[in-house]
């Protein structure tokens, strides 16, 4: 199967078509919510499934969220064929290095001495909630400077996205545009768009990127984490190299020749 790899997503979740035959094991029908605008999707829950990646890693206890693959269309979205989503769980235990440039993905052993490999990274505290990593960052929005909370979302593709019904002193200036934003699990995402000044991340300025800012009845659905403003998405994320250490709380990062 090929997986979409998502910091933003806890769950592993599997897409099958009405045709697909395939044994699941101890299901349990749920209703699965997410971002997006209508009601909860129909899932459903599978216990104890094993799951092995890259023949290296292996999960003999993994729980699958099972959806119809033709009521997300997912595929159409990323234009490359997606069987599922990989969340948290494969970070949880391991130090995973993202090498955008060689497009290569690295698992480190436990106790592996990841400062002495990447002793030319900068640091970053990591704050893990429920299995997603978040971080503090400086954000330019019009003239003036703010300290937000940002989770970090490989699943997204925007460079950052805002939440500005949460910030009473953010209004979105034009030029903007109002259009569809993405899919989430709950349909179409609608919002605005249109470029800040600047974030800071990883040491560097990210400068005059691309902002969605998604309608609040497309996040209605969303259980936020209490302080979370927005996320940086991979238009950012690329630009780095980035080693994920969710058991030690940190995130080491290093930019790439995409800056």
């Amino acid at each position: 199967f090929h997986f979409l790899l998502d910091t933003g997503v806890k769950e592993t979740i599997l897409f099958v078509s009405s045709t697909d035959s395939i044994a699941l094991k101890n299901q349990e029908p749920i209703t699965f919510y997410g971002m997006g605008t209508d009601q909860g999707v129909s899932a459903v829950l599978s216990r104890n499934n094993n799951v092995v990646v890259a023949d290296a890693l292996q999960d003999s206890l993994h729980n699958l969220y099972v959806f119809k693959g033709e009521d997300l269309a997912i595929a159409n979205e990323v234009g490359f064929p997606v069987n599922g989503i990989l969340g948290s769980r494969f970070f949880t235990d391991h130090a995973i290095h993202m090498d955008y440039v060689k497009k290569k993905i690295t698992v480190f052993p436990k106790g592996f001495a990841l400062e002495e490999r990447f002793s030319k990274y900068k640091q970053l505290p990591l704050t893990i909630i429920a299995d997603r990593p978040y971080i503090h960052t400086g954000v330019t929005l019009f003239g003036e400077l703010k300290e937000l909370k940002l989770l970090i979302d490989m699943g997204n593709s925007d460079p950052l996205m805002l939440f500005a019904f949460l910030m009473d002193s953010l209004t979105i200036r034009p030029p903007f545009v109002e259009e569809y934003i993405g899919r989430g699990f709950n349909g179409a995402v609608y919002g605005k768009r249109n470029r800040i000044k600047g974030f800071e991340f990883g040491g560097e300025q990210i400068r005059f990127p691309i902002v969605s800012y998604p309608d609040s009845n497309s996040v209605y659905h969303t259980k936020l984490v209490k302080g979370r403003l927005g996320s940086i998405g991979n238009q950012t994320l690329q630009r780095f190299s980035l080693v994920f250490d969710y058991p030690n709380k940190r995130l080491f990062v290093k930019k790439n020749k995409n800056l």
